[in-house]
């Protein structure tokens, strides 16, 4: 399962410190979660790639593609994908794979979400990537979105909702 596989890797860095440290295993030792930053790493993403407007029906059953960028500082394909969620439910990857998005020469990550299971909702007007490479470094990336197929209520309609009735 991919949350084991996140686990191991976890566990992986902190033997290695309590080696460093000199540490018997037996010994207790407090760790702390061993990013390598305390702050995320600010990745660029691209909801929909090759569509600018970023439309999400979020009455849709279907899947949405998310790019994870490279550029000269960044790898994507470092991204621990078990850990990746996107949308403010943290809808969790469906499919993966690489291919240059950004026309760099560098081969981006490309993610599948289920669009009911990443919570974007009408009038919503962006919606966040979060996750961890395999090394333990946070990222989150930020895209705009519209949002169609919502149906606008009457103002009649939203204040009998309104009142409970």
């Amino acid at each position: 399962p991919p949350r084991s596989t996140h686990s191991l890797h976890r566990r992986q860095r902190q033997m290695c410190i309590r080696d460093s440290l000199g540490t018997a295993p037996n010994q207790d030792l407090v760790l702390r979660d061993l990013d390598t930053s305390p702050f995320p790493v600010n990745v660029s993403i691209d909801i929909k790639p090759g569509n600018r407007t970023n439309i999400i029906n979020p009455g849709s059953r279907g899947g949405i593609w998310v790019a994870v960028l490279s550029d000269s500082e960044f790898d994507p394909l470092k991204i621990d994908d078990s850990t990746v969620t996107f949308g403010p439910d943290e809808a969790k990857v469906k499919r993966d794979r690489s291919e240059d998005i950004n026309n760099d020469g560098v081969d981006d990550l490309l993610l599948q979400f289920s669009i009911p299971q990443t919570g974007i909702s009408c009038g919503d007007d962006e919606a966040t990537l979060t996750g961890e490479t395999f090394g333990g470094q946070s990222i989150i990336g930020t895209d705009s979105v519209r949002t169609v197929g919502c149906r606008k209520l009457s103002t009649k309609r939203l204040n009998v909702l309104s009142k409970g009735y």
